[in-house]
């Protein structure tokens, strides 16, 4: 899985280097099929009496799916970039603020070192509106931000990576930032 941030905060493009946009790590998705929740908790990974990894399970209600990260894949190599492409001359007021719509193109490449397929969910936040993407992902809004100035939305894609391959994905969005 590779989980890549949104770089608006506060309707300000301001990428955060504390959150780390090239981790790919090997996941486990699996259904809740007990009788009954999964609380969050710690989960530890074991494969023939080794432990691979822990990490925190989120609670997962009866009959739906959830990721545990295991441990970064090192193999998969990743790498987010996004660009201005243009800028609206006029600004725009909303409740006595100006905003300045601007567009931006964003590039998710990704290269297979491994000797085996591997396949791969891809998952960009944004704030803005989507206007394009290459691959069809699943594009969904999501009420984070409600209070925003900008609907958040998420593009999720799944692609199959033959060993040595390399994928470059693109999207456009706009987004109404504070000049």
């Amino acid at each position: 899985t590779w989980d890549v941030a949104d770089q608006v905060v506060d309707n300000a493009y301001r990428p955060n280097p504390q959150v780390p946009q090239d981790e790919v790590w090997h996941s486990l998705k699996f259904k809740n099929e007990s009788k009954q929740p999964w609380t969050t908790a710690p989960a530890v990974t074991v494969k023939d009496d080794q432990v691979l990894g822990q990490d925190m399970l989120s609670y997962t209600t009866v009959g739906t799916e959830t990721l545990l990260k295991i441990t970064k894949a090192l193999d998969v190599k990743a790498e987010a970039s996004e660009i201005e492409t243009s800028r609206a001359k006029e600004s725009i007021v909303i409740a006595g603020y100006n905003y300045i719509e601007v567009t931006l193109e964003g590039t998710l490449q990704i290269r297979n070192l491994k000797s085996e397929a591997v396949k791969l969910r891809v998952k960009k936040e944004l704030s803005g509106t989507v206007v394009s993407s290459t691959d069809s992902p699943e594009v969904v809004a999501i009420p984070k931000g409600l209070q925003s100035i900008n609907p958040t939305q998420c593009l999720t894609w799944h692609v199959d990576l033959k060993a040595g391959d390399k994928k470059e994905l693109t999207y456009v969005y706009k987004v109404l930032i504070r000049p």
